[in-house]
C-alpha cells in the first residue's frame, strides 16, 4: 500500500513539473510548451522503433512480405496525418453582411465578410487523446493477463 502511495505522489510531481517546463517553454516564446514535450518524447522513441522494425524484418521468415507490411503501415501513417492536418487546419465560413452607412455623399459597409469557426478548436489535444484511449484496451489486457498466469 505504501507502494501505491508513494507512486502515486511521484508520478504526480512528475506531472506537475512537466507542466510547469511547459509553462516555460510558453513564456519564453520558443513555442507551444506541452505540443513541443510531447514532440520530443515522440522523437526520442522514434530510432528505437526503427530499429525494431528493422531487426522484424530481418528475421522474419518471408523478407518480402514484411516490407509489403511496413510500406502499407507508412502509407498508412501518411494517410492518417494528412487526415490530421486537413480536419485540424478546417474552417467554416459563415457570411457575415454589414449594414450600409450614408454619410453624406458617400455610402460605408454593406461589404461581405466572413467569420472563421475552425472545425476543431482544440487543436491537436483531441487526437493525443484519443490515441491514449485507443491504448487503454491493450494495458488492461496486459493487467489480467499478469493477473492469471500461473506460477509454476
Amino acid at each position: 500500500m505504501k507502494f501505491l502511495f508513494v507512486g502515486a505522489l511521484l508520478l504526480t510531481a512528475g506531472t506537475l513539473f512537466l507542466m510547469w517546463i511547459g509553462e516555460q517553454i510558453d513564456q519564453h516564446g520558443i513555442g507551444n510548451g506541452i505540443s513541443l514535450i510531447i514532440t520530443v518524447n515522440i522523437l526520442a522513441r522514434l530510432p528505437s522503433a526503427v530499429y525494431d522494425m528493422r531487426s522484424r524484418i530481418q528475421s522474419a521468415d518471408s523478407p518480402q512480405n514484411a516490407i509489403l507490411k511496413v510500406v502499407l503501415l507508412l502509407a498508412l501513417f501518411v494517410a492518417i496525418v494528412v487526415a490530421i492536418v486537413y480536419v485540424t487546419r478546417g474552417e467554416r465560413r459563415i457570411p457575415v453582411q454589414q449594414q450600409k452607412h450614408v454619410r453624406g455623399p458617400k455610402i460605408y459597409g454593406g461589404q461581405k465578410h466572413y467569420l472563421p469557426l475552425r472545425v476543431n478548436t482544440a487543436g491537436v489535444l483531441p487526437i493525443i487523446f484519443a490515441s491514449v484511449l485507443l491504448q487503454f484496451p491493450q494495458t488492461i489486457a496486459l493487467w489480467a493477463q499478469g493477473q492469471f498466469e500461473t506460477g509454476s
